[in-house]
Order: structure tokens, then sequence, then C-alpha cells
């Protein structure tokens, strides 16, 4: 027989057991978010491209050093890492980034436990990690900030742990910890020094300690980080011939801090870029940056109280002003991303970052041990300043408020004891640290309320009215609702979109164009209203039109496989019986293809499986083109036919089988192949077969 536990160890099993459902939980949260942001397998413009392109450098042994900047290399090593386990697929990398990241929930209970002798604070710590949506929803995209948290929450854990045992075995794991963050993103590198220094002053050490007891933690946490970081930083003096300790991009994402105009973006990247040396180019933008601050000082600090609000705004801010780039009306999703969530899962985000901070400033204020909150307070302070004078967006602050979730969940532990304390009489003390944590929400107001949601409220209540008539399929009122919440909040790009929906269904095709188009003039990456001008250009039979609505797409960056995957559902047009894949009147009839490359003026490469979907009747034949001797599969109506590409441009057409005609079901066809680098640094793709075009008929 088992000899029954011991009762001092059962609290111990419960806890573990409980730390582990609620890790099982965090991991099912994220996986639930790969489930729908990542089944494209699409890669986003900006720095997931960048990192994207990093990692398939260091598969062919090097790394991207002829990009804008030099990028820190954790990250791409982790999707390096992920691709040569599973293949090069974005989709496969970022499940198993989810799986990490959730898993990474128990380095906030760690800190909690640690901090404050606790395992209930443990738990709730990793509770609310696990359920913060938008810490869940950066672990299933192209992003390092779902892996940086984790890192900075175990550097932090370990820098207590330096502090509270003076002993320099922590601090030296402590500064590797941070070396690690660093390397992930390089704002942590500035850290350092500020955690020695921390170390220094609030170490616990010996009573008459000598030089070697106070310096020595220090400095093995400077060595730490040293011993991490250097190996990097001597890669990038003899690749580069210059001191770049970790990346380039820091000084260039300062400058753009200071940018007035578009003429003006265009005028100092014309400068910055056409130096061929990276760490020259950020020398040069950190000269320009230190020139523009001192021509107008009250403009740059003026940039600051813009930047800060914009740091800490509210994610649902976006439909509040209208700025919403990559949501529908229906709340799908048109393109991953980072940030940028349904208006259910927004408002949700938002609901929680508001306790957090609440409850994150209150366990500061309230902490047990200041001298053990303070790299907290430290690290939270040093991040916003950094943000105040490079670049301020929401996505930036998920490493600050993530520092916080442990002292949220202390406050929330300590609540029942803090109201019954209360109901005592509190002292001195408590009354001052109340007055502190009343300040700093105060603050924290001031950031996130905006004069904008007022007139966003009022416009609403139109517009609720409106969607209410619309249900009831009374059009004119719905109109007459629709055009009052735009007469109301006229800067706002959703209310021209609702009326032009409204003018889509009742089939006014010139007035829903006008309508789409004063949205995105209002907002002019909004995709879903492009996408609705280059639609209803091809219902009108306007090619050009079509195409001009297809190019601003592109020109952001945005003509990518997520966007083919929400049109290919809810495209209006009906399926052609001819198409060129990439065509804007081919849109939401092509899905599985990269984006235009530079070997095919017309046509596509497939990502390894596609789908074609055509009208019409008779045969269905596709013109291919790829690497001699690869094997493609063509499905179509149950039927599958394999071939072999001769390299050569060939005409391939589908079982006689496949050609049953229902004009109410158009012929799906998928293509399917092994995948290929098509090229590393032109189009990093990893590709199957070019379609080049498509067709049935006799």
């Amino acid at each position: 027989m088992t000899a029954p536990a011991h009762p001092a160890h059962r609290p111990h099993r419960r806890y573990t057991l409980a730390l582990a459902l609620i890790t099982a939980l965090a991991v099912a949260f994220r996986l639930w978010f790969w489930a729908w942001q990542a089944p494209a397998g699409a890669v986003q413009p900006g720095d997931p491209e960048e990192y994207y392109r990093a990692a398939l450098h260091i598969l062919q042994g090097g790394y991207h050093d002829t990009g804008k900047w030099l990028r820190p290399p954790l990250y791409p090593a982790f999707l390096a890492l992920m691709f040569a386990l599973a293949g090069v697929d974005v989709r496969w990398a970022l499940l198993g980034q989810a799986v990490l990241t959730g898993v990474g929930v128990l380095a906030f209970a760690w800190f909690a436990r640690r901090l404050f002798a606790s395992r209930a604070a443990g738990l709730i710590s990793a509770a609310i990690a696990a359920s913060f949506v938008p810490l869940a929803s950066f672990g299933s995209v192209l992003f390092a900030e779902a892996l940086f948290v984790v890192l900075i929450m175990l550097a932090l854990t370990l820098l207590d742990g330096a502090i509270t045992t003076g002993g320099w075995r922590r601090a030296l794991l402590a500064g590797g910890a941070l070396a690690l963050a660093a390397l992930t993103r390089a704002v942590a590198l500035l850290f350092v020094p500020i955690a020695a220094l921390l170390v220094l002053f609030l170490a616990t050490r010996p009573p008459r300690a000598g030089p070697a007891a106070r310096l020595g933690p220090p400095l093995a946490l400077i060595l730490g980080a040293t011993l991490v970081i250097g190996p990097w930083t001597l890669r990038n003096y003899l690749v580069h011939d210059r001191l770049i300790l970790v990346d380039t991009n820091g000084g260039i994402s300062m400058w753009y801090g200071t940018v007035r105009s578009e003429e003006d973006r265009r005028a100092g990247e014309a400068a910055i870029f056409s130096l061929p040396n990276l760490a020259d180019r950020q020398a040069l933008a950190v000269r320009m940056t230190v020139e523009r601050m001192r021509e107008d000082p009250a403009l740059f600090l003026n940039r600051v109280r813009f930047k800060l609000a914009s740091l800490f705004l509210l994610q649902s801010r976006s439909f509040a002003v209208g700025d919403v780039v990559t949501i529908s009306p229906r709340d799908e999703q048109i393109a991953l991303s980072a940030g940028e969530n349904p208006r259910p899962l927004s408002l949700l985000a938002d609901l929680q970052y508001v306790l957090i901070m609440l409850g994150g400033i209150a366990g500061l204020c309230f902490a047990p041990a200041w001298h053990r909150a303070t790299p907290t307070v430290a690290w939270f302070a040093f991040g916003v300043a950094l943000s105040a004078i490079t670049v301020a967006h929401h996505r930036l602050r998920l490493p600050l408020v993530g520092v916080l979730v442990p002292f949220c969940a202390y406050t929330l532990w300590r609540l029942p004891a803090a109201l019954r304390a209360l109901r005592r009489g509190p002292g001195r003390t408590a009354l001052l640290r109340a007055g502190v944590m009343l300040l700093g929400w105060l603050l924290f107001f001031s950031l996130i309320v905006s004069m904008r949601y007022v007139t966003w409220a009022h416009a609403e209540r139109s517009a609720v009215a409106g969607r209410q008539a619309l249900a009831r399929g009374d059009l004119a009122a719905a109109e007459a609702a629709f055009r009052a919440a735009r007469d109301a909040d006229p800067a706002n790009s959703l209310r021209p979109i609702a009326l032009g929906d409204l003018a889509f269904a009742r089939g006014d095709l010139p007035a829903a164009a006008g309508w789409f188009a004063e949205a995105s003039a209002l907002e002019p990456r909004s995709l879903y209203a492009l996408a609705m001008e280059g639609w209803l250009a091809t219902l009108r039979g306007d090619a050009a039109g079509a195409a001009a609505a297809q190019a601003r797409i592109a020109s952001f960056g945005r003509d990518t496989n997520d966007f083919y995957w929400w049109a290919w559902n809810a495209t209006p047009t009906a399926a052609p019986t001819r198409l060129v894949p990439g065509d804007a009147t081919a849109i939401g009839h092509f899905l599985g293809f990269a984006p235009a490359s530079f070997d095919l003026p017309a046509g596509r490469w497939t990502l390894g499986t596609a789908w074609l979907r055509l009208g019409g009747c008779g045969e269905a034949r596709l013109l291919l083109r790829g690497p001699a001797g690869r094997p493609v599969s063509l499905r179509a109506a149950g039927q599958e036919r394999t071939l072999t590409l001769s390299g050569a441009d060939q005409w391939v057409a589908l079982p006689s089988d496949a050609q049953a005609c229902d004009p109410a079901r158009p012929l799906v066809v998928s293509i399917q192949s092994p995948t290929g680098l098509l090229d590393l640094e032109r189009a990093p793709w990893y590709t199957g077969v070019a379609v080049l075009a498509a067709e049935r008929g006799p």
C-alpha cells in the first residue's frame, strides 16, 4: 500500500495541481487564439517580416544583416528552431510559441510566490497572466513581446533573489536573464546598469561588509550579462566593423519619434538608409534626434505628452475614433494585426488592463517590502521614459503592464484583510500609502480618458438604433439613424462604412462606392473599406478601379494570405470563369498564395496548399510553372490528378469527372505540392507552384 501523504506535503501538492491546471488553461487559451489568428500562415509586414527573414538566414547559417537595421537574435533563433523542427511554416512555429508562452505563466507564479511568500498570491498571479487577453493574443503572432515578457519576469525574480540574499550567484543569473531579454528586445540592455545599481544599494549584506561583499553582486550581474551578450556583440563587430551591442533599431526608432510630416519622414529615411553600414545609420539617426530636440525642445516635450497617452490608451479606442484597420464591421479578422482584436475581445482586454493597472498600483503602494518592489518600479519607469523619447504604441506597454500582474495578485489576495483593517481604522502609514495609490490611479485615468469617447457614445446611440432598424428590415429608418451617427461623429471611418454596407444591401452600388471612398479617406489603411471599393469596382466592370484599391492594400503590405483567407469567405463577387491569382478582380477566389514576387509579372506562387474557385461550365485548365521535377496534386469535385513539373509553363486540364456544372456551386480546385525557398533576399517565401492563370470553359 502507498503511504498517505504527510500533512505538511498536502498544501504543496494542492498548489502544484492548481498551478498545473492554470498552466493548462493558459496553453488552451493561447491555442484558441492560434486557431483563428494563425491559420493563413501569413507573414505580416514590418517587425514580423524582419523576424521571419532573420530566422531564414539563421537556417542558412547566417543572419539578416542587409535590412534597414539589425534585429536582436533570440526571437529569430526561436523561430528558426521551430522551422527546423516542423518545417518552414509560420503556423507551426506560432503553435510552438503559443504553447511556450502559455507555460510562461509559471514565471508570474514564481515571482509572486517569492516576493510575497504566498502560494495564493502565486496562483492568482498565474491565473491573471493566463487569462489576460493581450498576453494570450501575442502568443500566436510574429512578435517578440510575449516571449520578452516571460524573460523579464524571470529576470526580475532572479534580481529579487540577488537583492534578498546578497549572493553573487543569483546576481550572475539575473544578469544572464536580463541579457536574454535584451537579445529578444534590446530595450532591456539599458536596464542592466540600472539593475546593477539596484543590487549595489538594496542588496542584503552582513554588517561591516567589505568592498568585495558590496561590489561582488553588482559586478557579477554585469558579468552575467556580458557573458551572454558578448558573443553576439563580437559577431556584430566582425561583420559590420562597428561596435553594435545588440541591435541598431533603437536610435532609428528614437528619430521616428521626432518626425514632423510625411515629407520630413521621407527626407530623413533617404539620408539614414543611404548609408551602407547599419551602425552608421543608427549613429546618424541619434544625431538627427538630438538636433531636433535642440531646435524645438517645447515641441519635443509636447510630443512626449502625446506619446505617453498613446502608450496607455485603451485598445477599444480604435473603435471610438474609427482607426480600425483589420477588423470588419461583423467583428471578423481581415488580416492579423497585433493588438487589434474584435470588439468583444478588445472590451474584455481593456477591462482586464484597467483592473491590472489599478490593482498593480495598489500592490506596489502596499507592498510589504519597498526595497523588493523597487526593481519593478524601476523597470516600469524606465520603460515609460524610453517610450516617451522613442515611439509609443499600446503593443509596447505589454512588458510594463505584465510586471504589475503579481502586484495586482497581491492586492486581490490581501483585499479581505485590508477591508477588515479599514473597519478598525487605518494608521498614518496606511493613509500615506493610500494617498500615493490614489495619486497613481488619478494619473493613470488622466492618460486613458479622452473626450473622443463622449463623441463616440453620442453617435453610437444613433448607430445602435440604426442596427436595430436594420434587423427589423426598416432600411429607411436605418439609413436615417446611420446618417445621424455620421453627423455626430464625422471623423470616424466606421460611420460611412455602415452607410456603405446599407447602400450595398440595397443594391445601390454607386452610393456604396461613395461611402466606402469616404471611409478610406478618413482611415487610409482600412482593409474593409478598400476591399469593398475593389469589389464594387469589379461588380461595375471597372478593372482599373479594382486595381487601384488593391494597389493601396499592397502599398502597406497587407496583400497577404491572411487577407485572402478573409476575402475567400467574404467576397460578394461571383466566381469568374477565368482568373489570375493576385489580380484585383479575382480577390476572394484564390487562397493559399504568397505575396507578389519579382519573377512573376502575373500570377502567384502557392504556399504549398492553395485553392481556386472557378465559375462557368466545361473543362477546367490551369497554367502552371515551377521547378523541374516537383510533383503537384490537383483535386476538384472528388477527382485527383498528379503531375510532375517540367520547369516551363504548362497547361494542365482537370479530370473529366470534375467538370460537373452547377451555377450555384462553383468548382473549387485545390493545388498541393512540396515547397522550397523562392529567394532569400527578394522573396523569402517557401513556395510550391506558380499558378499563372486558371480558366473554365469549352
